[in-house]
């Protein structure tokens, strides 16, 4: 029902994107899962993996993924057992070189993708990458910008200025200091940040706006 304008196969160097995954933890939020799910699959990336993980939803999420189910690799329902839980057992079967989550009510803005991917190929020493955020209401309006300096890893074990749709790592980073600890509510990313810079990993700044926090 949309145009998209579709990368080519390969990257400007020649070698195929790599796989991207995304998981959406979606629980009692299907009045905004559909933009979340299209800012996702309208991305135009050839090689992504999207996920969504229904945390047990009384609303009308369910109706809402079995309308795009021909364009996921994966959906499930699974009891209520909190959005670390749907994250995580999201990315047990994820297969992505490089992974992320998009809760059920933000967005990816367009090309978000594509820069995650084209920062790895001009310096495959990145390992997480970060960006700017958008802040929006119900309507999806623009409320705000969210910006913030070059992180550091000092400050950033001291202040959570990162915007959690707009990061990414890669596999190797998810396999030594993950997954989310299953009990936090609503610092799950700044823990999750805690333990990737303990384990030794720095967070790269992509100066773009790549997603929209609701």
């Amino acid at each position: 029902t949309g145009s998209v304008k579709k990368l080519s196969l390969n990257m400007p160097n020649g070698k195929p994107w790599p796989r991207i995954t995304v998981v959406t933890p979606a629980y009692n939020q299907g009045q905004f899962l559909e933009e979340t799910m299209r800012s996702v699959l309208m991305q135009g990336y050839p090689n992504l993996e999207y996920m969504v993980i229904n945390d047990g939803s009384t609303d009308n999420t369910v109706e809402i993924i079995k309308e795009y189910e021909p364009y996921l690799d994966y959906w499930t329902t699974q009891t209520n057992s909190g959005q670390p839980t749907a994250v995580n057992n999201g990315m047990a079967r994820s297969s992505g070189e490089i992974l992320g989550w998009l809760n059920s009510d933000d967005l990816l803005l367009p090309r978000a993708l594509e820069r995650v991917a084209l920062a790895r190929m001009r310096n495959p020493e990145i390992k997480i990458t970060c960006g700017f955020r958008e802040v929006i209401d119900t309507h999806s309006r623009v409320l705000s910008h969210w910006v913030h300096p070059r992180p550091c890893n000092y400050d950033l074990m001291r202040i959570c200025y990162i915007a959690q749709e707009t990061v990414f790592w890669n596999r190797e980073v998810w396999e030594k200091a993950g997954p989310l600890g299953a009990n936090w509510r609503y610092a799950l990313d700044f823990d999750l940040w805690q333990k990737f810079m303990a384990a030794g990993y720095t967070f790269h700044l992509l100066a773009y706006f790549i997603g929209a926090f609701r």
